[in-house]
């Protein structure tokens, strides 16, 4: 019941028991899967409990372990490399640490658990709880402990051959849907449940309603329906998203719905067979249907980018460039997932190579290729070594003086292989092993008898390490936290022979615009780096040019992008940050990033002094978000209320000072006349009256227009997301959310020179400056399915003085459009009516307006489906941390 609810199959206990008991009478097999698949997850669950007695299912060995630490008297455990924590050492940890109730527990490691390995995290912290004191990586390379490093990416696209499968596997999700929504039984039910609505006693179920339960299977049916040109009823509000082309995430909404809702609770044998038709069609396409809804596995078109031979050819490109900017000094390695192909892509046969994405394939490219066959490449797996035939006798004297120094007994010889061009080593002995001939490989490439390795992360993962490379290009499809940071850590041991050693770190990505999936392997790379620390590095004349625009511009010149350390994709190159955040995939030029990739080779004595090694730092975190200026094309009250009281009070004070001088002079004037007519006295008083007044614009139209420029002709984006910032950190103050220490002059907001603000907390904890940053995003982001919603009404000014000038202000400037609008109330503040409340408080006097709405009852539903059917601008923002 539990997975139904959650995954939005039923809306409470009661639907989601007659949901179970109609798959049990319609479909009894079904009924029998699906509990068997949940028994072993509440078994594991049930033995996690801490007043469970687990040594019964212990192993002998494991209890009389637990016995002999208890004998002991042990008082402290340390536990080093802790996050090898798998699930039965965790089980025997736990048992242990009841039995020693007043134990110390210390931890070490230098790669924490990834939070999405729900398993791993929980075996973590369920004995270590939260991280006492941590290190971060550029810290140590601060120090000088650790050599610095850049991140680099190059794009490539898939080969004609591969791309054809693509395509083909596209035509054939295509044809399966088509096959499904051309059915009348699925376009009746669609109507049926989306236009009719049909509720109790014949009564239409409001569409508010509908979507505020589902809103992505509303938005995705009415799409369809528009593409087939029926007619939507009135009282359905067309949203923005509705406008849209289907998209394949659309299509997965509606085959979803139908096949759990309509085929899957069918008893008659045709709607049966229809749905496992289906879940067939959908298999390929590495997407399965179960009663958790749809889910997402590897499928071919993924594997055919992870595993493209244009890989190969990048691979060659980088090394080439590297040898240009590197000589002799270049010590490269090319990491892989495993050594030949996988038995998972072996059904791509005949699109992929035999050897695709393999380490045994790179390393016969980079023989191939001239330039990199002077690299002297090794093959280095646990299986095998191969070497380049025209390196033996170097190899020989490297080996010979290696075992002669370590001592080591074996034998080695070298065997033909199927390529003339390769030899295999194959050695015996006592001391004969993959540990052995890993060593003995790392020796020669330390000594320069070969400068690039070619071999899978089990053996250049964790645990390895080489003094001297440099460069390193990871073709793995590694996301998690833990293998991102083992890996990457490989290339930042010191060189004693080169005191500025810098490595660079280089992800291959295969990305396919014409397929509506092709960018599978660049969520991997953005996942990827959303786990690492990293430094920006960009051009001179960039930073410079930034800085040039913001004073042009009446700003301070903002510190360069250039040097800063940030967490994400930004420290990659932070303009390809910014259009991920904005664009789809399928409109940005990744060519021109790889050309700046291999342009900035030769830039590594640059990085170095942009790290600043040895130079103070604070060790601190905060988060910020960048938001495009352009997007902002409304006013708050708190600025324009500071504006118009610049322009009245600057004017009052003008004609104030010039009306007191000209008041002296005739009131001296009056008095050195013997007689004057009160009729010419009055006349002289509103002539001269005017003439001050005329005076006072005069001397201070410039000072005047220059506020009024300000304030409302140019838009002052900076002050907007000020007033924003302001409201929202004095409501997350007053929630108890963020420290009561911090107030609105921590609240910063930067122009970055390239038309965008970043947004964040100044002096502030991480914990505070993430909470804020979040909320922030949020706000200033799209309402879609928001508990609470605020209205934003620049019109809605504090002082009545200003209101008419205001209008008029607006009137003769045509602002009519973006004065009132919503915005969701973040989450942090929506949990509680009285944390929004403070919102509303503190938004009315920054912001403007200020009304609040609950969207959980029907007037609130509407509220929320007119709010988000209004043509608004959408903010684009980007999101990353910054360490100093």
């Amino acid at each position: 019941m539990d997975d139904l609810i959650a995954s939005g199959q039923a809306e409470g206990e009661a639907e989601a028991r007659e949901r179970i008991e109609r798959l049990r009478e319609a479909n009894p097999r079904a009924f029998r899967r699906e509990v068997s698949k949940r028994y072993r997850r509440v078994k594991r669950e049930f033995l996690r409990r801490p007043d469970f007695d687990g040594r019964q299912f212990l192993h002998p060995n494991a209890r009389d372990l637990i016995d002999r630490i208890i004998a002991q008297g042990t008082g402290t455990v340390v536990l080093d490399e802790c996050h090898h924590l798998l699930d039965y050492w965790a089980f025997i940890l736990r048992e242990l640490i009841k039995a020693l109730p007043d134990v110390r527990i210390v931890g070490l490691t230098a790669t924490l658990p990834d939070p999405e390995d729900e398993q791993e995290y929980e075996n973590y912290y369920s004995l270590l709880g939260e991280v006492d004191f941590e290190i971060p990586t550029p810290a140590v390379v601060k120090e000088g402990n650790l050599a610095p490093y850049r991140d680099l990416v190059y794009f490539c696209e898939p080969s004609r051959r591969e791309y054809q499968y693509l395509r083909h596997i596209q035509d054939h999700f295509e044809a399966a849907v088509r096959r499904i929504t051309d059915l009348p039984v699925f376009r009746k039910w669609l109507r049926r449940v989306l236009l009719d609505r049909e509720g109790e006693e014949g009564k239409p179920v409001p569409f508010e309603r509908l979507f505020n339960r589902e809103p992505l299977f509303c938005i995705a049916g009415i799409k369809f329906l528009l593409d087939q040109g029926e007619d939507i009823p009135l009282d359905i509000p067309l949203l923005d998203e509705m406008l849209e082309p289907l998209q394949i995430d659309d299509w997965l909404v509606l085959l979803e719905r139908f096949a759990l809702r309509v085929l899957r609770l069918s008893p008659e044998p045709e709607m049966q067979a229809l749905y496992q038709d289906l879940r067939q069609a959908l298999l390929p396409f590495g997407i399965t249907i179960s009663e958790r809804g749809i889910r997402h596995q590897r499928s071919p078109g993924d594997w055919v980018l992870a595993l493209s031979e244009s890989k190969d050819e990048a691979v060659v490109k980088i090394l080439r460039a590297e040898m240009e900017a590197m000589g002799d000094r270049l010590r490269a390695v090319v990491i892989t997932d495993f050594e030949r192909i996988s038995a998972r892509t072996r059904h791509l046969k005949g699109v992929l190579d035999r050897d695709a994405g393999s380490a045994v394939r790179v390393f016969r490219c980079l023989i191939d290729d001239p330039q990199t066959n002077r690299l002297d490449p090794i093959l280095v797996t646990g299986k095998v070594v191969l070497a380049d035939q025209d390196n033996r006798d170097r190899m020989d004297e490297g080996i010979r003086a290696w075992v002669a120094e370590n001592g080591a007994e074996f034998v080695w010889e070298w065997k033909a292989t199927d390529d003339p061009r390769v030899a295999r080593m194959v050695g015996s002995g006592r001391d004969w092993g993959p540990r052995t001939y890993v060593s003995l490989v790392t020796a020669l490439f330390e000594r320069g008898i070969t400068r690039c390795l070619v071999g899978t992360r089990g053996i250049f993962g964790e645990g390895w390490d080489a003094l001297t490379l440099n460069t390193l290009i990871d073709l793995t499809t590694v996301t998690t936290s833990t293998g991102v940071r083992q890996i990457r850590g490989r290339g930042l041991r010191l060189d004693p022979d080169w005191p500025r050693k810098v490595t660079h770190n280089w992800d291959v990505v295969c990305v396919s615009k014409k397929f509506d999936k092709g960018d599978s392997d660049l969520r991997r790379f953005v996942a990827r780096h959303k786990h690492i620390w990293g430094i920006v590095v960009r051009s001179r004349w960039r930073d410079l040019g930034d800085a040039m625009t913001a004073v042009a511009s009446g700003f301070d010149p903002t510190l360069p992008f250039a040097g800063q350390i940030v967490r994400g994709v930004a420290h990659v190159d932070f303009d390809l940050a910014a259009e991920l955040s904005y664009k789809s995939f399928k409109r940005i030029n990744f060519d021109r990033y790889t050309r700046r990739m291999l342009h900035s080779v030769g830039q590594r004595d640059r990085v170095y002094d942009l790290w600043k090694v040895g130079e103070p730092y604070s060790n601190f975190v905060y988060s910020t978000t960048q938001v495009n200026a352009a997007d902002l094309k409304f006013r708050t009250v708190y600025t324009v209320e500071r504006s118009l009281w610049a322009m009245v009070w600057r004017l009052l004070a003008s004609i104030g000072g010039t009306a007191g001088v000209v008041a002296c002079n005739l009131a001296w004037f009056v008095l050195a006349q013997d007689r004057m007519p009160l009729l010419l006295m009055g006349l002289l008083l509103v002539l001269v009256s005017g003439l001050a007044l005329l005076v006072a614009l005069a001397l201070n139209a410039r000072a005047i227009w220059r506020v009024f420029k300000r304030a409302f002709l140019e838009m002052p984006a900076d002050a907007v997301l000020l007033d924003v910032g302001r409201a929202l950190l004095a409501a997350l103050r007053d929630a108890g959310v963020v420290s009561r220490n911090l107030d609105e002059k921590y609240v910063r907001v930067v122009k970055t020179g390239t038309g965008g603000y970043q947004v964040f907390l100044d002096y502030a904890s991480p914990e505070d400056s993430d909470t804020f940053a979040r909320a922030f995003r949020e706000l200033m982001g799209p309402l879609r399915d928001a508990r609470y919603i605020i209205a934003r009404d620049s019109t809605s000014l504090r002082n009545p003085l200003y209101r008419p000038l205001w209008l008029l202000v607006r009137t003769v400037l045509g602002l009519g459009g973006d004065l009132y609008a919503y915005h969701p109330v973040p989450k942090v503040l929506a949990s509680r009516r009285e944390r929004a409340e403070a919102l509303a408080r503190y938004w009315k006097r920054y912001v403007g307006g200020g009304r609040l709405i609950y969207t959980r009852t029907e007037e609130g539903r509407r509220l929320l489906l007119q709010a988000r059917a209004q043509r608004r601008r959408r903010v684009r923002q980007m999101a990353f941390e910054v360490w100093t």
